[in-house]
């Protein structure tokens, strides 16, 4: 979606322009939180070439 790109880049700028650096870190992590959520909850199998999985995901199961 290359809208949504261009509008995550043109609120950058207006926060860069305010000088809004702790709302834009709540965006930044926010962001990384979402892809974490999404990918740990869309993970269908392990994937054979990742060999460190294990050392970096703790499973719960």
């Amino acid at each position: 979606p290359l809208r949504l790109i261009l509008l995550l880049l043109l609120l950058l700028l207006l926060l860069l322009q305010l000088q809004l650096l702790p709302l834009l870190l709540l965006l930044y992590y926010a962001y990384h939180f979402c892809c974490y959520y999404y990918f740990y909850h869309h993970k269908n199998h392990h994937n054979p070439h990742h060999h460190n999985n294990h050392n970096h995901h703790k499973h719960y199961f």
